[in-house]
């Protein structure tokens, strides 16, 4: 990941650079610890950078041709602006095959039914949960934070999932008892 970040991104080969640090060096995770972190205030000021400069939302740190996109996920901004995530269809395939690696290890097969009850959004565990399940093979029963609390009990009742993807806060609502 260093190598193509550093050879794919002027944004990373730059920031590397100047860290004193190349991908091909790398020996150890002690010398791991030498790389420069991006955070999340980082992130936001490439995002407006590139809005600016390039005319796209995915930051100067983008690493492939972003007419490569074809979904874009964002953060939910509770702690300042939204970020966004271009997903390439490689980039979703790999989030498919590590959701199902997780479904496998919570004990989900294909065709068990999974209520989906988060907000299905731009947020990571929206469009792109949803897309990752079905990919897998799960009866997917979509709800979550749109639809009224009463009415997703309801729903599960109804069709009885084995699983539901949501967050803690939902969980603990008084109308929630599965």
């Amino acid at each position: 990941l260093l190598n193509r970040v550093y050879e794919q991104s002027p944004y990373y080969r730059d920031k590397f650079d100047r860290a004193g640090v190349n991908p091909q060096n790398l020996k150890s995770l002690e010398h791991y610890q030498e790389y420069p972190f991006f955070d999340k205030d980082e992130e936001r000021a490439s995002q407006e950078a590139s809005r600016e400069t390039a005319r796209h939302t995915f930051g100067l740190h983008i690493t492939c041709n972003p007419r490569s996109v074809n979904r874009v996920s964002s953060s939910s901004g509770t702690t300042g602006s939204p970020t966004y995530s271009g997903f390439t269809l490689k980039d979703r395939e790999i989030t498919n095959d590590n959701q199902a690696r997780a479904l496998v290890r919570l004990g989900i097969v294909p065709g068990d039914v999974v209520m989906h009850a988060s907000v299905l959004s731009m947020w990571i565990a929206g469009i792109p949960g949803v897309d990752s399940m079905m990919a897998y093979g799960a009866c997917l029963v979509p709800g979550g934070a749109v639809s009224c609390l009463e009415r997703d009990a309801q729903r599960s009742r109804d069709t009885r999932p084995k699983s539901s993807q949501c967050t803690e806060s939902f969980t603990k609502s008084p109308a929630i008892q599965m």
